[in-house]
């Protein structure tokens, strides 16, 4: 138990007084206030210098973390925002964001097919158009092939209007996929 108490020389001290059980003496120290209050000062001090590190050096690491995770965040936004499909994003981490960057990638390699495959149904329908106006020829020549002509046409443009709305769809997915993604992101 510690006591404080005005020692024979009129100084404050603090008693503290533990028993020895073997041979029931007690055993006292007696320390002087100054002493106790400079050592206590001086353990605060530390302590809070230490946390002034602590924080400072916290603060350091958080935002030197926060910028390598940004970054490439940051990259990947700048893509999406310019549009900008033609080149893969390259970032080098295994990490969350390496993954979302892989995934980026992928995806886009995918829009970049579905956009080869668009560009070729377009001149397959360009093909398709020259092929018709042939066709709308021959018709105005003879009564009876105006009517086999305009069978086959119909045919035709019900098989083409099937995969240009199949492609819609596709197109429309996308557009699903990448409004999803953009709001994940």
């Amino acid at each position: 138990s510690a006591t404080e108490l005005k020692d024979y020389d009129s100084k404050d001290r603090v008693f503290y007084v533990n028993p020895v059980s073997i041979c029931d003496w007690n055993v006292v120290v007696a320390i002087s206030s100054d002493v106790m209050e400079s050592s206590t000062n001086a353990l605060i001090i530390g302590f809070v210098i230490a946390l002034i590190i602590s924080i400072i050096v916290g603060i350091l690491i958080t935002f030197i973390t926060a910028r390598r995770i940004v970054k490439p965040i940051e990259v990947l936004t700048e893509k999406i925002e310019n549009g900008d499909m033609s080149e893969d994003v390259h970032i080098n981490s295994s990490d969350e964001i390496g993954r979302l960057a892989g995934g980026f990638n992928d995806m886009m390699s995918k829009l970049r097919d579905l956009l080869a495959i668009s560009g070729n149904a377009v001149v397959d329908f360009e093909d398709f158009s020259d092929k018709l106006r042939g066709i709308t020829n021959e018709v105005t020549e003879d009564s009876k092939t105006v009517d086999d002509g305009m069978q086959q046409i119909s045919i035709l443009m019900n098989q083409q209007f099937e995969k240009m709305s199949i492609g819609k769809e596709q197109l429309d997915t996308l557009e699903d996929s990448i409004t999803a993604f953009s709001s994940r992101f």
